[in-house]
């Protein structure tokens, strides 16, 4: 038997993913002000009207109280997110600037990435946009959003519906088909403990590996930075048929994460760096399409750890393979469910006692560099505000440890790559050299 919570119309209760993203939200802000927040960039084929954009997203984002709420508990010490009633809410901030038409695209995203280093303006503010029109062809528009309320996919979904309300589909009623609430689960405790035991064994049979480390005590700042890398839809159909031709049907993301691997095992090479094994937190999510509309909002992935031999990256098909493997051995065994059933008991402690203790099972490291794979976007409309959307790019923050990570995403047959750093970790140039090393992906096969 357990406890069972009735639905309220002004909470949400967060799951424990939720959780653990809350956790990193606080070792972000512990060590440079600003929390687990990221970017979703779009690029678009004209200039857009500020005002436009002012008018219609403060319309839209009205009909959503709860991107101004915050996280609370109630007497059961489950933690929720309080949702304010409706009510006339400060406009969302957004921010203009204007660059030279012949700027590239690049540099305009890496100015754009980095308002992810910029922490929101107070506990309720958890969205701010910033438009950029250079010249008479191109504008970029970034949202920047908080990770406790938005994971990747659902924040596309989110803007999907923006768009579908400025075009409107929706504009009475945009949030319909979405859920907002969320039971405690408080009960069915054995399940949580035994899952919680399986995740602890996985955890300490990496502890023991000599893996990769960086020197986190002499950092001075915590500014992400980022590159970014983009695939014409021939480059990336090549990347996807050589990713099923050698790592399996549907099995982009292995190949991905090999490919990373090895180009930042190649930077570490050059530079003389020790290298043992890698440990490789992986994030996936594993909502079904169907899906996404309802849960938009607050955090729906899932957790896995990849150890990678050095040694392997001698071999890139043996790397591929391992990678392959010990995926397929996750799922099997059910660790990736694991892992989400055991973050319930996590609720329980202060991020702050939570973020000491997430420490102890690979001795003070989280990994040496993280991995996400989005997959195809959940943007659906081909236009925003009446401009053509030519790309879709994420910019997230990475947690420190590990601050380095590798994100892709496919946009309409595009795929495109996000590598976040701290610079004092590996500089601009090592960054250059790995997104050099991955740009010949199409032709190279990971040879």
């Amino acid at each position: 038997m357990g406890l069972s919570l009735p639905f309220s119309r002004n909470r949400r209760y967060l799951v424990g993913v939720d959780w653990v993203v809350g956790m990193f939200d606080y070792i972000l802000k512990r060590r440079s002000g600003a929390g687990n927040a990221f970017l979703i960039i779009l690029h678009l084929d004209r200039p857009v009207s500020e005002q436009e954009l002012r008018d219609s997203f403060g319309r839209f984002a009205a009909h959503f109280p709860l991107l101004h709420g915050r996280p609370s508990r109630d007497w059961t010490l489950a933690p929720y997110w309080k949702i304010p009633p409706p009510r006339a809410f400060p406009p969302v901030r957004l921010d203009v600037q204007r660059f030279g038409v012949d700027t590239p695209t690049g540099a305009i995203l890496c100015a754009m990435a980095d308002r992810a280093n910029d922490p929101f303006r107070g506990d309720s503010e958890h969205v701010a946009l910033s438009l950029v029109n250079a010249g008479d062809s191109r504008s970029f528009i970034g949202f920047h959003m908080d990770h406790r309320l938005f994971d990747a996919r659902g924040a596309e979904g989110f803007l999907d519906l923006f768009q579908q309300f400025c075009s409107g589909k929706n504009p009475d009623a945009p949030t319909a088909g979405i859920s907002f609430t969320e039971p405690a689960h408080l009960s069915n405790w054995l399940a949580m403990f035994k899952a919680g035991q399986r995740v602890n064994r996985s955890l300490l049979a990496l502890r023991d590996a000599a893996h990769v480390t960086f020197d986190y005590s002499a950092l001075t700042d915590y500014r992400t930075h980022f590159r970014f890398a983009t695939f014409d839809e021939d480059q990336s159909r090549k990347i996807i048929d050589q990713a099923y031709a050698s790592a399996g049907y549907l099995m982009l993301m292995p190949y991905l994460l090999a490919a990373g691997a090895l180009a930042l095992h190649r930077v570490f090479l050059r530079k003389g760096l020790k290298i043992p094994d890698y440990i490789i937190p992986a994030s996936f999510d594993m909502r079904r399409p169907n899906t996404l509309r309802e849960k938009a909002f607050f955090n729906h992935v899932s957790f896995i750890f990849f150890r990678v031999p050095a040694t392997a990256m001698e071999r890139p098909r043996e790397l591929m393979s391992l990678i392959r493997q010990q995926f397929y051995d996750s799922n099997k065994s059910g660790l990736l469910h694991d892992f989400y059933e055991a973050s319930h008991l996590m609720r329980i402690l202060p991020p702050s006692i939570l973020a000491r203790l997430a420490r102890l099972p690979l001795k003070d490291q989280f990994g040496s560099f993280s991995f996400a794979h989005v997959g195809n976007t959940t943007y659906r409309s081909p236009a925003f505000l009446n401009a053509n959307v030519l790309n879709l790019y994420h910019a997230p923050r990475v947690p420190v440890p590990p601050g380095l990570g590798f994100f892709f995403n496919t946009f309409r047959g595009q795929l495109n790559l996000t590598l976040s750093y701290l610079p004092e970790l590996l500089d601009d140039q090592d960054m250059e050299a790995v997104i050099t090393d991955l740009g010949k992906l199409p032709s190279s096969d990971l040879a």
